[in-house]
């Protein structure tokens, strides 16, 4: 990823919004802990506060960073990106459950932010599909063995 600059402050307002409006949503379950156990609101919760903190501080850097020519440009490819592969995991998740989603999911949102660090699309490539199966295993051990609960496996 590139440094930081002004042009983030307008995608992190839109990330902003949307997690906003995805909260919104999550306030319709039921608590996490309000029955003894996590739920299934607590996960999102959970990722919802990284979102907001991850967006809060892309949009102080943002707000901090000085303008040039080239930084005034607002790219919005990488938060729409991001956008589109939550709704395709919701949906993937729904039909053809966790083995399916949560890697595809972990993997696109991998390539988005090119967490390899490097501009080679191999070394990404396979970066990202190390990084999806990771999250996947640790996600499954997380719900299925630490908590008991069963994640989805799709619809029959």
């Amino acid at each position: 990823m590139g440094s930081t600059s002004k042009k983030d402050v307008i995608p992190a307002l839109a990330l902003i919004a949307f997690n906003a409006v995805y909260v919104s949503q999550l306030l319709k379950l039921p608590f996490p802990f309000a029955r003894g156990e996590p739920g299934p609101a607590f996960l999102p919760i959970l990722l919802s506060v990284v979102l907001f903190a991850a967006s809060i501080a892309l949009l102080t850097k943002g707000l901090k960073a000085g303008a040039d020519e080239e930084t005034n440009q607002v790219d919005f490819a990488r938060p729409a990106l991001v956008v589109i592969s939550t709704a395709g995991f919701i949906t993937l998740l729904h039909y053809y459950g966790y083995w399916v989603a949560a890697p595809l999911y972990a993997f696109c949102i991998a390539m988005v932010f090119e967490f390899s660090g490097t501009d080679r699309f191999a070394r990404r490539l396979g970066f990202s599909v190390l990084i999806a199966g990771c999250l996947t295993v640790i996600g499954w051990l997380f719900f299925e063995m630490l908590f008991d609960l069963s994640l989805p496996t799709g619809v029959s």
